[in-house]
């Protein structure tokens, strides 16, 4: 797992959810402070591994990373049965297969797009 090499590469890594930093952010004065204090990076170019363990032990890279992520063509197969990357989004009555399609017709559901959790090969700005 990256996150596991991650924390052999970087000494005093935190790690938090999500919700337990917007609850810090949101209650802290000392958390507020720093956000505004916090300078975007663009990091987009040329970024390997190494650079991205080196910015962290040195503290120039904090917080989150936006990335896209895909599953190789080659590893496709493997995945056939359950997808690897779940993602939220907005699905429409075009998006879904012919036997699903046939289901919510049957049973009088799905009528306009919504938001659900799929399985998907890719995740764009993660």
């Amino acid at each position: 797992m990256p996150q596991t090499y991650l924390r052999g590469c970087v000494e005093n890594l935190l790690e938090i959810y999500e919700c337990e930093w917007v609850h810090q952010c949101k209650s802290s004065d000392k958390n507020k402070k720093f956000i505004k204090g916090l300078k975007t990076v663009n990091l987009k170019y040329g970024l390997t591994q190494e650079k991205i363990i080196r910015y962290v032990q040195n503290g120039k890279l904090f917080g989150v990373l936006l990335c896209n992520i895909e599953t190789l063509e080659e590893l496709k197969p493997t995945f056939e049965e359950f997808c690897p990357i779940f993602k939220n989004t907005m699905v429409s009555w075009h998006d879904i297969g012919e036997h699903m399609r046939e289901y919510a017709e049957r049973n009088k559901v799905f009528k306009k797009p919504r938001w659900m959790l799929i399985g998907s090969y890719f995740g764009k700005e993660i």
